[in-house]
């Protein structure tokens, strides 16, 4: 994982976007889209790391942190959205309870990770406390804006859910701890 960030970091090991160095945080993009490079869905991990050793450090990657990464593909979505009214409406009723979900789940009076208080709303999550396997069945496979429905529609559980950005959780996903906690 460190040569292969080296190698994309062109050196000191960094997010292209924010700076952050902490390799806990950071994450290999596809530039321009994991179709563009070649390679399908299971390299991930250290599966991409020895694929991108193993083909040469190929162009097409760059390093982000999870957060931006997140951010970055948002953004590139948003350009291939439906322009029509209802789709509008439902973007905007979508952001509404995204909104009050996240907020629900954090510490203060806006969105804000509960780990880090890091607070761009596109760069937030729900983090399942006790792990996505553990949370109830028809709630582990639902991402996004139908995580958000989800909680909303239930009244908001106490007990299970925190508001934390994309970098704690992916960490904590990785290293079964958010490095804020070590």
């Amino acid at each position: 994982k460190t040569e292969c960030m080296s190698h994309y970091s062109h050196g000191k090991i960094h997010c292209l976007h924010c700076g952050i160095t902490e390799t806990d945080f950071l994450t290999i993009d596809h530039i321009k889209g994991r179709a563009s490079v070649g390679h399908d869905r299971k390299h991930r991990g250290m599966v991409l790391y020895k694929w991108l050793k193993n083909h040469d450090y190929p162009n097409g990657f760059q390093v982000l942190c999870w957060n931006w990464n997140q951010i970055k593909t948002k953004k590139e979505n948003e350009i291939e959205r439906k322009k029509t009214a209802k789709a509008i409406n439902r973007r905007a009723i979508d952001l509404n309870n995204k909104i009050q979900t996240l907020t629900e789940y954090s510490t203060g009076d806006k969105p804000q990770c509960c780990c880090c208080k890091y607070d761009e709303l596109d760069g937030l999550t729900i983090h399942h406390k006790y792990g996505r396997k553990n949370a109830p069945i028809e709630e582990q496979e639902l991402y996004g804006d139908k995580i958000y429905r989800y909680l909303h529609d239930k009244g908001y559980p106490k007990g299970r859910h925190l508001t934390w950005c994309f970098n704690c959780n992916s960490a904590a996903s990785e290293e079964g701890i958010c490095p804020h906690e070590k």
